[in-house]
Protein backbone atom coordinates (compact mmCIF):
# COMPACT_ATOMS: atom_id res chain seq x y z
CA UNK A 1 0.00 0.00 0.00
CA UNK A 2 1.37 3.37 -0.99
CA UNK A 3 1.09 6.12 1.57
CA UNK A 4 1.88 9.76 1.30
CA UNK A 5 3.86 10.87 4.32
CA UNK A 6 5.05 14.03 5.94
CA UNK A 7 2.25 16.19 4.57
CA UNK A 8 2.35 19.68 5.95
CA UNK A 9 -0.26 22.32 5.24
CA UNK A 10 1.24 25.60 6.35
CA UNK A 11 -1.14 28.48 6.67
CA UNK A 12 0.17 31.94 7.31
CA UNK A 13 -0.59 35.57 6.71
CA UNK A 14 -0.34 36.40 3.03
CA UNK A 15 0.21 40.14 3.26
CA UNK A 16 3.20 42.44 3.02
CA UNK A 17 5.11 44.29 5.67
CA UNK A 18 5.02 41.54 8.28
CA UNK A 19 2.16 43.23 10.14
CA UNK A 20 -1.45 42.38 10.73
CA UNK A 21 -2.77 43.05 7.22
CA UNK A 22 -2.73 45.15 4.09
CA UNK A 23 -3.65 48.80 4.08
CA UNK A 24 -6.06 50.54 1.71
CA UNK A 25 -8.79 53.12 1.54
CA UNK A 26 -10.97 50.99 3.75
CA UNK A 27 -8.49 51.10 6.65
CA UNK A 28 -6.65 48.23 8.37
CA UNK A 29 -7.58 44.74 7.16
CA UNK A 30 -8.75 41.95 9.42
CA UNK A 31 -5.69 40.65 11.30
CA UNK A 32 -5.24 36.91 10.54
CA UNK A 33 -3.13 34.77 12.85
CA UNK A 34 -0.88 32.22 11.16
CA UNK A 35 -1.64 28.57 11.87
CA UNK A 36 0.21 25.42 10.78
CA UNK A 37 -1.87 22.31 10.16
CA UNK A 38 -0.49 18.78 10.05
CA UNK A 39 -2.54 16.16 8.24
CA UNK A 40 -0.36 13.12 8.86
CA UNK A 41 -0.02 10.29 6.34
CA UNK A 42 -2.37 10.21 3.35
CA UNK A 43 -2.42 8.58 -0.08
CA UNK A 44 -2.45 10.54 -3.37
CA UNK A 45 -6.00 11.56 -4.19
CA UNK A 46 -7.17 11.05 -0.62
CA UNK A 47 -8.88 14.16 0.81
CA UNK A 48 -7.38 15.60 3.99
CA UNK A 49 -9.18 18.08 6.20
CA UNK A 50 -8.09 20.94 8.39
CA UNK A 51 -9.11 24.38 9.56
CA UNK A 52 -7.79 27.83 8.80
CA UNK A 53 -8.13 29.83 12.02
CA UNK A 54 -8.98 33.50 11.50
CA UNK A 55 -8.63 35.83 14.45
CA UNK A 56 -10.15 39.27 14.92
CA UNK A 57 -7.56 41.30 16.78
CA UNK A 58 -9.72 44.41 17.08
CA UNK A 59 -10.06 45.43 20.73
CA UNK A 60 -13.56 46.81 20.71
CA UNK A 61 -15.43 46.02 17.52
CA UNK A 62 -16.52 42.92 15.62
CA UNK A 63 -15.24 42.01 12.16
CA UNK A 64 -17.53 40.76 9.41
CA UNK A 65 -16.44 38.25 6.75
CA UNK A 66 -18.47 38.61 3.56
CA UNK A 67 -16.84 35.92 1.40
CA UNK A 68 -14.20 33.18 1.37
CA UNK A 69 -12.60 31.82 -1.83
CA UNK A 70 -9.79 29.38 -2.63
CA UNK A 71 -7.52 29.66 -5.68
CA UNK A 72 -7.18 25.98 -6.60
CA UNK A 73 -9.54 23.18 -7.56
CA UNK A 74 -7.60 20.93 -5.18
CA UNK A 75 -8.93 23.02 -2.27
CA UNK A 76 -12.53 23.15 -1.15
CA UNK A 77 -14.35 24.97 1.64
CA UNK A 78 -17.15 23.19 3.47
CA UNK A 79 -19.91 25.56 2.44
CA UNK A 80 -22.43 23.68 4.58
CA UNK A 81 -20.63 24.82 7.70
CA UNK A 82 -20.70 28.49 6.69
CA UNK A 83 -23.39 31.16 6.47
CA UNK A 84 -22.47 34.64 5.29
CA UNK A 85 -21.99 37.17 6.62
CA UNK A 86 -19.79 35.71 9.36
CA UNK A 87 -19.34 37.96 12.37
CA UNK A 88 -16.29 37.50 14.63
CA UNK A 89 -16.35 39.28 17.96
CA UNK A 90 -13.44 41.38 19.21
CA UNK A 91 -10.48 39.12 20.02
CA UNK A 92 -12.37 35.99 18.97
CA UNK A 93 -11.49 33.36 16.36
CA UNK A 94 -13.31 31.52 13.58
CA UNK A 95 -12.27 28.21 12.01
CA UNK A 96 -12.74 27.80 8.25
CA UNK A 97 -12.97 24.10 7.30
CA UNK A 98 -10.70 23.41 4.30
CA UNK A 99 -10.23 20.13 2.43
CA UNK A 100 -7.20 19.45 0.23
CA UNK A 101 -7.27 16.62 -2.31
CA UNK A 102 -3.64 16.34 -3.47
CA UNK A 103 -3.09 15.31 -7.08
CA UNK A 104 0.66 15.12 -7.67
CA UNK A 105 3.80 14.81 -5.59
CA UNK A 106 5.79 17.99 -5.08
CA UNK A 107 5.23 21.45 -3.69
CA UNK A 108 1.73 22.93 -3.58
CA UNK A 109 1.04 26.61 -2.89
CA UNK A 110 -2.31 28.39 -3.21
CA UNK A 111 -4.36 30.92 -1.23
CA UNK A 112 -7.54 31.45 0.73
CA UNK A 113 -9.03 34.89 0.07
CA UNK A 114 -10.84 36.47 3.02
CA UNK A 115 -13.18 39.38 2.16
CA UNK A 116 -14.22 41.52 5.12
CA UNK A 117 -16.71 44.33 5.37
CA UNK A 118 -15.05 47.73 5.10
CA UNK A 119 -11.53 46.39 4.52
CA UNK A 120 -9.36 45.19 1.68
CA UNK A 121 -9.08 41.39 1.19
CA UNK A 122 -6.60 39.34 3.16
CA UNK A 123 -4.89 36.42 1.42
CA UNK A 124 -3.86 33.44 3.53
CA UNK A 125 -1.28 31.16 1.90
CA UNK A 126 -2.01 27.44 1.88
CA UNK A 127 0.91 25.19 1.01
CA UNK A 128 1.70 21.53 1.14
CA UNK A 129 4.61 19.35 0.09
CA UNK A 130 4.84 15.61 -0.28
CA UNK A 131 8.37 14.53 0.52
CA UNK A 132 8.08 10.82 1.02
CA UNK A 133 6.36 7.74 -0.26
CA UNK A 134 6.12 4.57 1.78
CA UNK A 135 5.24 1.15 0.44
CA UNK A 136 4.47 -1.86 2.61
CA UNK A 137 4.74 -5.39 1.20
CA UNK A 138 3.00 -7.89 3.47
CA UNK A 139 4.03 -11.54 3.14
CA UNK A 140 1.52 -12.72 5.72
CA UNK A 141 2.34 -15.73 7.86
CA UNK A 142 5.65 -17.28 6.81
CA UNK A 143 6.73 -20.71 8.20
CA UNK A 144 10.21 -21.55 9.46
CA UNK A 145 11.18 -24.79 7.72
CA UNK A 146 12.32 -27.24 10.35
CA UNK A 147 11.67 -24.49 12.88
CA UNK A 148 14.74 -22.59 11.69
CA UNK A 149 14.80 -20.98 8.20
CA UNK A 150 12.10 -19.47 5.98
CA UNK A 151 11.79 -20.03 2.26
CA UNK A 152 13.31 -17.30 0.11
CA UNK A 153 11.13 -14.18 -0.03
CA UNK A 154 11.28 -11.53 -2.77
CA UNK A 155 10.54 -7.82 -2.71
CA UNK A 156 10.74 -5.26 -5.53
CA UNK A 157 12.42 -2.04 -4.41
CA UNK A 158 11.95 1.10 -6.57
CA UNK A 159 14.86 3.12 -7.93
CA UNK A 160 14.20 6.10 -5.63
CA UNK A 161 14.16 4.01 -2.45
CA UNK A 162 16.69 4.93 0.24
CA UNK A 163 16.02 2.03 2.59
CA UNK A 164 13.79 -0.86 3.45
CA UNK A 165 13.02 -2.47 6.78
CA UNK A 166 12.08 -6.10 7.33
CA UNK A 167 9.70 -6.44 10.27
CA UNK A 168 9.07 -9.88 11.73
CA UNK A 169 6.31 -10.61 14.24
CA UNK A 170 5.54 -14.10 15.49
CA UNK A 171 2.53 -14.94 17.62
CA UNK A 172 1.51 -12.32 20.17
CA UNK A 173 3.65 -9.24 20.72
CA UNK A 174 3.34 -9.76 24.47
CA UNK A 175 4.71 -13.31 24.58
CA UNK A 176 8.50 -13.53 24.07
CA UNK A 177 9.80 -16.96 23.10
CA UNK A 178 13.55 -16.52 23.62
CA UNK A 179 16.22 -17.09 21.00
CA UNK A 180 17.08 -14.66 18.22
CA UNK A 181 16.01 -13.71 14.69
CA UNK A 182 18.55 -12.89 11.99
CA UNK A 183 18.92 -12.51 8.26
CA UNK A 184 19.98 -15.88 6.94
CA UNK A 185 20.64 -14.47 3.47
CA UNK A 186 20.13 -11.25 1.51
CA UNK A 187 20.75 -11.03 -2.25
CA UNK A 188 20.54 -7.83 -4.32
CA UNK A 189 19.03 -7.37 -7.82
CA UNK A 190 22.35 -8.00 -9.61
CA UNK A 191 23.06 -11.10 -7.55
CA UNK A 192 25.16 -9.17 -5.05
CA UNK A 193 25.45 -11.07 -1.77
CA UNK A 194 24.74 -8.81 1.22
CA UNK A 195 24.38 -11.68 3.70
CA UNK A 196 25.92 -15.04 2.82
CA UNK A 197 23.91 -18.02 4.05
CA UNK A 198 26.92 -20.33 3.67
CA UNK A 199 29.05 -18.21 6.02
CA UNK A 200 26.96 -16.78 8.88
CA UNK A 201 27.31 -13.06 9.55
CA UNK A 202 29.51 -12.52 6.48
CA UNK A 203 28.91 -10.10 3.63
CA UNK A 204 28.64 -6.28 3.49
CA UNK A 205 25.38 -6.10 5.48
CA UNK A 206 26.67 -5.13 8.91
CA UNK A 207 25.57 -6.99 12.00
CA UNK A 208 28.15 -5.35 14.23
CA UNK A 209 31.73 -4.34 13.54
CA UNK A 210 34.29 -6.48 15.41
CA UNK A 211 31.58 -8.27 17.39
CA UNK A 212 32.25 -12.01 17.76
CA UNK A 213 29.48 -14.33 16.64
CA UNK A 214 29.26 -15.86 20.11
CA UNK A 215 28.45 -12.48 21.58
CA UNK A 216 25.86 -11.85 18.88
CA UNK A 217 23.99 -14.94 19.96
CA UNK A 218 24.34 -13.97 23.61
CA UNK A 219 22.70 -10.62 22.84
CA UNK A 220 19.83 -12.30 21.05
CA UNK A 221 19.04 -14.14 24.26
CA UNK A 222 18.87 -11.01 26.42
CA UNK A 223 15.74 -11.02 28.64
CA UNK A 224 13.85 -8.26 26.83
CA UNK A 225 14.67 -9.26 23.22
CA UNK A 226 11.84 -11.57 22.16
CA UNK A 227 12.34 -13.65 19.06
CA UNK A 228 8.78 -12.86 18.10
CA UNK A 229 9.34 -9.20 17.15
CA UNK A 230 12.27 -7.59 15.38
CA UNK A 231 13.12 -4.97 12.75
CA UNK A 232 16.03 -5.28 10.33
CA UNK A 233 17.02 -2.03 8.59
CA UNK A 234 18.74 -2.04 5.19
CA UNK A 235 21.13 -0.29 4.91
CA UNK A 236 22.14 -0.02 8.55
CA UNK A 237 25.57 1.45 7.85
CA UNK A 238 27.18 4.15 5.72
CA UNK A 239 29.63 1.64 4.24
CA UNK A 240 29.51 2.11 0.42
CA UNK A 241 29.44 -1.64 -0.20
CA UNK A 242 26.31 -2.07 1.94
CA UNK A 243 24.04 0.48 0.23
CA UNK A 244 21.05 -0.32 -1.99
CA UNK A 245 21.93 -1.05 -5.59
CA UNK A 246 21.35 1.90 -7.97
CA UNK A 247 18.26 1.64 -10.14
CA UNK A 248 16.24 -0.53 -7.77
CA UNK A 249 15.18 -4.09 -8.48
CA UNK A 250 14.27 -7.34 -6.77
CA UNK A 251 15.86 -8.32 -3.44
CA UNK A 252 15.71 -11.87 -2.08
CA UNK A 253 16.08 -12.84 1.56
CA UNK A 254 15.63 -15.62 4.11
CA UNK A 255 15.12 -15.29 7.86
CA UNK A 256 16.53 -17.61 10.49
CA UNK A 257 15.16 -18.45 13.92
CA UNK A 258 17.96 -19.42 16.28
CA UNK A 259 17.17 -21.00 19.61
CA UNK A 260 13.52 -19.93 19.69
CA UNK A 261 10.28 -21.89 19.58
CA UNK A 262 8.55 -20.04 16.72
CA UNK A 263 7.28 -22.15 13.85
CA UNK A 264 6.04 -19.18 11.78
CA UNK A 265 5.95 -15.39 11.81
CA UNK A 266 4.24 -12.45 10.15
CA UNK A 267 6.69 -10.77 7.78
CA UNK A 268 6.42 -7.42 6.05
CA UNK A 269 8.84 -5.11 4.28
CA UNK A 270 8.50 -1.31 4.62
CA UNK A 271 10.16 0.56 1.74
CA UNK A 272 11.06 4.23 2.16
CA UNK A 273 11.47 6.52 -0.87
CA UNK A 274 12.60 10.11 -0.61
CA UNK A 275 12.05 13.04 -2.96
CA UNK A 276 14.34 15.25 -0.87
CA UNK A 277 17.38 14.08 1.05
CA UNK A 278 17.92 17.42 2.80
CA UNK A 279 14.39 18.06 4.09
CA UNK A 280 13.78 18.20 7.82
CA UNK A 281 12.27 14.97 9.09
CA UNK A 282 9.55 14.65 11.69
CA UNK A 283 9.46 11.93 14.34
CA UNK A 284 6.00 11.76 15.90
CA UNK A 285 6.04 10.68 19.54
CA UNK A 286 3.89 9.17 22.29
CA UNK A 287 5.23 10.39 25.65
CA UNK A 288 4.36 8.30 28.72
CA UNK A 289 4.89 10.01 32.08
CA UNK A 290 5.71 8.02 35.21
CA UNK A 291 3.31 8.48 38.10
CA UNK A 292 6.04 10.13 40.22
CA UNK A 293 6.67 12.93 37.73
CA UNK A 294 4.95 16.24 38.39
CA UNK A 295 3.62 16.67 34.85
CA UNK A 296 0.32 15.08 33.89
CA UNK A 297 -1.07 14.40 30.44
CA UNK A 298 -3.04 17.63 30.74
CA UNK A 299 -0.24 19.87 32.05
CA UNK A 300 2.59 18.34 29.97
CA UNK A 301 2.32 20.75 27.01
CA UNK A 302 3.11 23.71 29.29
CA UNK A 303 5.17 22.05 32.02
CA UNK A 304 8.48 24.01 32.12
CA UNK A 305 10.84 21.15 33.04
CA UNK A 306 9.33 18.66 30.60
CA UNK A 307 9.20 21.13 27.71
CA UNK A 308 12.82 22.15 28.36
CA UNK A 309 13.80 18.48 28.26
CA UNK A 310 12.03 17.99 24.93
CA UNK A 311 13.47 21.20 23.51
CA UNK A 312 16.96 19.93 24.31
CA UNK A 313 16.18 16.61 22.61
CA UNK A 314 14.92 18.53 19.62
CA UNK A 315 18.09 20.62 19.49
CA UNK A 316 20.38 17.57 19.58
CA UNK A 317 18.38 15.80 16.88
CA UNK A 318 18.46 18.98 14.81
CA UNK A 319 22.00 18.24 13.61
CA UNK A 320 20.49 15.20 11.84
CA UNK A 321 17.81 17.44 10.30
CA UNK A 322 15.27 15.70 12.52
CA UNK A 323 12.66 17.22 14.81
CA UNK A 324 10.07 15.96 17.23
CA UNK A 325 6.71 16.28 15.51
CA UNK A 326 3.24 15.63 16.87
CA UNK A 327 3.25 14.58 20.53
CA UNK A 328 0.55 12.77 22.50
CA UNK A 329 0.95 12.60 26.30
CA UNK A 330 -0.15 9.75 28.55
CA UNK A 331 0.09 9.43 32.35
CA UNK A 332 1.10 6.10 33.88
CA UNK A 333 -0.67 5.43 37.17
CA UNK A 334 1.21 2.31 38.33
CA UNK A 335 4.15 3.33 40.58
CA UNK A 336 6.02 0.17 39.53
CA UNK A 337 6.90 2.02 36.35
CA UNK A 338 8.51 4.95 38.16
CA UNK A 339 11.79 3.05 37.82
CA UNK A 340 12.96 1.87 34.41
CA UNK A 341 14.06 -1.76 34.71
CA UNK A 342 17.17 -2.10 32.53
CA UNK A 343 17.06 -5.91 32.73
CA UNK A 344 13.37 -6.32 31.99
CA UNK A 345 11.80 -3.20 30.43
CA UNK A 346 9.23 -5.24 28.51
CA UNK A 347 6.35 -4.66 30.98
CA UNK A 348 6.98 -0.91 30.79
CA UNK A 349 7.06 -0.82 26.99
CA UNK A 350 3.87 -2.89 26.81
CA UNK A 351 2.08 0.10 28.36
CA UNK A 352 2.30 1.69 24.91
CA UNK A 353 -0.84 -0.30 24.08
CA UNK A 354 -2.86 2.53 25.65
CA UNK A 355 -1.82 4.95 22.89
CA UNK A 356 -4.18 5.70 20.02
CA UNK A 357 -1.52 5.94 17.29
CA UNK A 358 1.60 3.92 16.51
CA UNK A 359 4.54 6.30 16.93
CA UNK A 360 7.89 6.35 18.67
CA UNK A 361 7.06 5.50 22.29
CA UNK A 362 9.03 7.52 24.88
CA UNK A 363 8.74 6.61 28.57
CA UNK A 364 10.00 9.18 31.07
CA UNK A 365 10.76 7.62 34.45
CA UNK A 366 12.03 8.80 37.83
CA UNK A 367 15.20 6.66 37.71
CA UNK A 368 16.71 3.55 36.17
CA UNK A 369 17.98 0.36 37.78
CA UNK A 370 21.72 -0.11 38.11
CA UNK A 371 22.41 3.57 37.48
CA UNK A 372 21.08 3.34 33.93
CA UNK A 373 19.84 6.70 32.63
CA UNK A 374 18.10 5.37 29.54
CA UNK A 375 17.44 2.34 27.37
CA UNK A 376 16.14 1.48 23.91
CA UNK A 377 14.02 -1.64 23.53
CA UNK A 378 15.65 -2.56 20.23
CA UNK A 379 18.18 -1.31 17.68
CA UNK A 380 16.44 -0.46 15.44
CA UNK A 381 12.94 -0.55 16.91
CA UNK A 382 9.56 -1.08 15.21
CA UNK A 383 6.65 1.29 14.75
CA UNK A 384 4.31 -0.60 17.05
CA UNK A 385 2.12 -0.50 20.15
CA UNK A 386 2.05 -3.02 22.98
CA UNK A 387 5.27 -4.82 22.08
CA UNK A 388 7.88 -5.44 24.82
CA UNK A 389 10.53 -3.87 22.57
CA UNK A 390 8.47 -0.93 21.26
CA UNK A 391 9.90 2.04 23.08
CA UNK A 392 12.72 3.84 24.83
CA UNK A 393 12.91 5.00 28.42
CA UNK A 394 14.89 7.87 29.88
CA UNK A 395 14.96 9.66 33.20
CA UNK A 396 12.60 12.63 33.36
CA UNK A 397 13.09 13.47 37.05
CA UNK A 398 12.11 17.08 37.81
CA UNK A 399 15.11 17.41 40.17
CA UNK A 400 17.69 16.86 37.39
CA UNK A 401 18.77 19.41 34.81
CA UNK A 402 16.46 19.05 31.78
CA UNK A 403 19.25 19.74 29.28
CA UNK A 404 21.15 16.67 30.48
CA UNK A 405 18.01 14.55 30.45
CA UNK A 406 17.07 15.78 26.98
CA UNK A 407 20.47 14.71 25.66
CA UNK A 408 19.99 11.24 27.19
CA UNK A 409 16.60 10.96 25.50
CA UNK A 410 18.15 11.97 22.15
CA UNK A 411 20.75 9.20 22.63
CA UNK A 412 18.02 6.60 23.16
CA UNK A 413 15.96 7.83 20.22
CA UNK A 414 19.02 7.49 17.99
CA UNK A 415 19.35 3.88 19.16
CA UNK A 416 15.74 3.22 18.23
CA UNK A 417 16.31 4.73 14.80
CA UNK A 418 19.16 2.32 14.15
CA UNK A 419 22.39 3.50 15.80
CA UNK A 420 24.58 1.31 17.98
CA UNK A 421 27.06 2.61 20.51
CA UNK A 422 30.13 3.97 18.79
CA UNK A 423 32.33 2.14 21.29
CA UNK A 424 31.56 -0.32 24.01
CA UNK A 425 33.35 -2.79 26.27
CA UNK A 426 31.62 -6.07 25.49
CA UNK A 427 32.51 -7.87 28.69
CA UNK A 428 32.55 -11.65 28.95
CA UNK A 429 36.23 -11.63 28.00
CA UNK A 430 35.70 -9.76 24.73
CA UNK A 431 37.64 -6.56 23.94
CA UNK A 432 36.27 -3.17 22.96
CA UNK A 433 33.85 -3.33 20.06
CA UNK A 434 32.91 -0.49 17.73
CA UNK A 435 29.82 0.36 15.73
CA UNK A 436 29.06 -0.42 12.10
CA UNK A 437 29.49 3.17 10.86
CA UNK A 438 32.57 3.95 8.77
CA UNK A 439 32.92 7.60 9.71
CA UNK A 440 32.95 7.07 13.49
CA UNK A 441 36.32 6.46 15.11
CA UNK A 442 38.21 4.25 14.59
CA UNK A 443 36.45 3.84 11.23
CA UNK A 444 37.91 4.32 7.77
CA UNK A 445 36.78 7.96 7.49
CA UNK A 446 36.82 9.07 11.12
CA UNK A 447 34.90 12.27 11.99
CA UNK A 448 35.46 13.90 15.38
CA UNK A 449 36.70 11.85 18.32
CA UNK A 450 35.22 9.20 20.61
CA UNK A 451 34.64 11.50 23.63
CA UNK A 452 32.57 13.84 21.43
CA UNK A 453 30.08 11.21 20.28
CA UNK A 454 26.48 11.26 21.46
CA UNK A 455 26.38 7.50 20.89
CA UNK A 456 29.34 6.54 23.09
CA UNK A 457 28.26 3.96 25.68
CA UNK A 458 29.10 6.18 28.67
CA UNK A 459 28.78 9.60 27.11
CA UNK A 460 28.83 12.89 28.96
CA UNK A 461 25.45 14.55 28.24
CA UNK A 462 26.94 17.98 28.91
CA UNK A 463 29.72 17.77 26.31
CA UNK A 464 29.12 14.74 24.05
CA UNK A 465 26.46 15.44 21.42
CA UNK A 466 28.13 14.80 18.03
CA UNK A 467 26.40 12.73 15.33
CA UNK A 468 28.41 11.94 12.20
CA UNK A 469 27.07 12.10 8.60
CA UNK A 470 27.15 8.30 8.42
CA UNK A 471 25.06 7.95 11.56
CA UNK A 472 22.61 10.56 10.30
CA UNK A 473 22.15 8.74 6.99
CA UNK A 474 21.19 5.52 8.77
CA UNK A 475 18.64 7.18 11.07
CA UNK A 476 16.90 9.07 8.29
CA UNK A 477 16.06 5.80 6.55
CA UNK A 478 13.99 4.49 9.48
CA UNK A 479 10.20 4.15 8.87
CA UNK A 480 9.48 6.39 11.89
CA UNK A 481 11.08 9.36 10.13
CA UNK A 482 8.65 11.39 8.04
CA UNK A 483 10.66 13.67 5.79
CA UNK A 484 9.50 17.15 4.95
CA UNK A 485 7.31 17.92 7.93
CA UNK A 486 9.72 18.68 10.71
CA UNK A 487 8.69 21.57 12.92
CA UNK A 488 10.36 23.17 15.89
CA UNK A 489 8.84 22.29 19.21
CA UNK A 490 6.62 25.16 20.29
CA UNK A 491 8.06 27.12 23.19
CA UNK A 492 5.49 27.82 25.86
CA UNK A 493 6.86 29.23 29.11
CA UNK A 494 10.63 29.07 28.80
CA UNK A 495 12.72 32.14 28.04
CA UNK A 496 16.11 30.44 27.75
CA UNK A 497 17.50 27.55 25.72
CA UNK A 498 19.48 26.43 28.77
CA UNK A 499 17.17 26.85 31.75
CA UNK A 500 18.63 25.82 35.08
CA UNK A 501 15.35 24.53 36.45
CA UNK A 502 17.21 21.86 38.41
CA UNK A 503 20.75 21.87 39.70
CA UNK A 504 21.63 18.15 39.70
CA UNK A 505 23.76 17.25 36.66
CA UNK A 506 24.35 13.95 34.88
CA UNK A 507 28.10 13.77 34.28
CA UNK A 508 27.95 10.32 32.69
CA UNK A 509 24.79 8.78 31.31
CA UNK A 510 24.97 4.99 31.33
CA UNK A 511 22.81 3.36 28.67
CA UNK A 512 21.30 -0.06 29.27
CA UNK A 513 20.69 -0.79 25.59
CA UNK A 514 21.17 -4.25 24.18
CA UNK A 515 24.53 -3.44 22.60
Amino acid sequence: MHRLKALLLAIFLGCSGGGGGSEGTGGAALPVEGVSLEFGTVAPGTPVQGSVVLRNAFDAQPATITDLRVSSAQLTIDAGALSFPIRIGAGETFAVPVTWTPVDEGFFSETLRVDTEGHVPVFVAISGTVFEQEQTVDFGLVPFRGGRVTDELEVDVPANAVSFAIEVLGGSVVTPTGGALYLESLIGPSGKVYVDATAPFSGPYSFERSWPAAQLFALGGAPWVPVNHTLLLMPNTDSPDAQLEPGGGRYRFRLSNTGGSLTSAQVRVIIESRASSSATGRVDVNVFLASGLIATAQTAPTHPHLQSLLLRTNAVLGQARLALGAIDYYKLTDPRFDVGDALNPGPLFRQSAMASRARLNVFLVMSGTGGVAGLSGAIPGPRALGSPIAGVFAIGNDAINPNDLGTVLAHEICHYLGLNHTREATGNGFPWTYDNIDDTCPGTACVGSLPQYLMDANFNPITATLLTPGQIAVMRGHPLVNLGAGTSLARRTMASDSPLLATARLVNAACGCRN
